[in-house]
């Protein structure tokens, strides 16, 4: 009888222990079951704050890249539809330039795609811009369009046969800068569709300037593709090269961080850039040959840090930053439960031996 007392406590201690372990085990199935939280959204459609989307010209993709170089596929387009230019929109869905197909289109961060404006033949949409009032400003061959999410497009202003426009985007005043690529020109659009000149590429014509981004002093950065260099312009019309890329990059698409950093991709060179403002250049991501990337653009926010291992009891395991509160108090639960039964089963015992 007294050997069956001594296990007790020990059995008591080990049933509290499985009640602990079964609780950790159950962790998955209660996150499940609470309340979703953004976070949960963001990670099951992996996309992140910091995150580039890249539209993959060659081979009708959207992608999304991670700020360490991990590819994955957001959606596909039909064969032949060129996706260049791409911007993100207030809800935080990718708005996409449909070059070959002419369409302007939608799709979201789970991949479902839908239509917004279909363009006329051969209207080439190019980069997307976003304006004050969250129309989607787009460049056409001949022309620079305002496009409302509801799909109903006006002609903010025609250009002549020769300049080509490419890139475009929106400064603080609600003006456009566009990119003439074959004048090798930058200009300024007024909303109400007057043009000014700001700037001309060193090589005119042969300099190819793409897209435009904006950063945080109001600075125009453009890549000249047949030139791979990436400029700064300022707004008064000086001009700078930020970067001089290898010979046959191709840079096209640009977009800036939450660093301040400019993201340029690299047509001919089938890469994704990180370049500083101070002209050093490192490689984000690699994409297979003949992908030829072409817009960027960046998931708002500072990028999400992957969590560090914290060793617990020997054991190293990876923090839950969003719902650890329901594994705080299960885990409590348990030890509590352990202890009760451990307590009850060891004042048994004692009394036991004391009645003997």
């Amino acid at each position: 009888m007294r050997t069956y007392a001594l296990l007790a406590p020990l059995a008591a201690l080990g049933i509290g222990l499985l009640g602990l372990v079964a609780s950790v085990l159950a962790q998955p199935l209660l996150f499940t079951l609470n309340t979703p939280n953004p976070k949960r959204t963001l990670a099951q459609a992996q996309i992140n704050p910091g995150d580039f989307i890249v539209a993959e010209a060659f081979t009708d993709k959207l992608v999304r890249v991670t700020p360490d170089g991990v590819r994955t596929e957001i959606f596909s387009f039909a064969p032949g539809t060129v996706p260049t230019g791409v911007t993100i929109d207030s809800g935080g869905d990718f708005v996409v330039g449909e070059r070959d197909s002419d369409k302007l289109s939608r799709v979201t961060p789970a991949g479902v795609r839908t239509e917004i404006f279909s363009f006329a033949p051969w209207s080439e949409p190019h980069q997307v811009a976003i304006d004050n009032n969250g129309d989607f400003i787009v460049i056409e061959r001949h022309a620079l369009s305002r496009i409302t999410p509801g799909g109903v497009r006006t002609v903010i202003y025609s250009f002549p046969e020769g300049p080509v426009p490419r890139g475009v985007a929106t400064d603080s005043n609600g003006d456009f800068v566009v990119s003439e690529t074959e004048a090798g020109k930058l200009v300024r659009v007024t909303p109400g569709g007057v043009r000014t000149e700001i700037f001309s590429f060193p090589g005119g014509a042969a300099s190819l300037p793409h897209y435009v981004a904006i950063d945080s002093t109001g600075d125009f950065i453009v890549p000249t593709a047949l030139t791979d260099k990436l400029f700064r312009v300022t707004p008064a019309g000086i001009g700078t090269v930020v970067f001089s890329f290898p010979a046959g990059t191709y840079p096209t698409g640009v977009a800036i961080d939450s660093n301040g950093d400019f993201i340029v991709t690299g047509g001919w060179a089938d890469k994704l850039f990180r370049v500083t403002p101070g002209g050093v250049s490192t490689v984000i991501s690699s994409f297979a040959s003949g992908t030829n990337p072409s817009g960027v653009a960046v998931v708002p926010g500072a990028p999400t840090p992957t969590p560090t291992a914290v060793p617990v009891g020997g054991i190293a395991e990876l923090p839950d930053v969003s719902d650890s509160s329901g594994l705080s108090y299960i885990a409590l639960a348990g030890l509590a439960a352990a202890a009760l039964l451990a307590l009850t089963a060891g004042a048994w015992y004692a009394r036991r031996r004391w009645l003997s």
